[in-house]
């Protein structure tokens, strides 16, 4: 059954947030720093996370609202 899951933070929370998408979930990453989502965005990449790709349907957002 797909949850929706909203996972805090993007240092280890990237980590759960690939975990919980790559079994099925829909998954919403929070950071409270907007250039930390603007360069995952652009580099599709975790530098706490070297050579472990984002999935490209994994949300982000800096928007706490986008939580609800």
């Amino acid at each position: 059954m797909q949850e929706n899951i909203a996972v805090l933070g993007c240092g280890w929370g990237m980590a759960l947030a690939i975990l919980c998408r790559n079994i099925g979930h829909k998954v919403t990453l929070w950071s409270p720093f907007p250039a930390e989502i603007q360069r995952l965005r652009e580099t599709g990449e975790n530098p706490y996370l070297s050579g472990v790709p984002m999935p490209e349907d994994l949300h982000l957002t800096a928007d706490i609202q986008d939580l609800s």
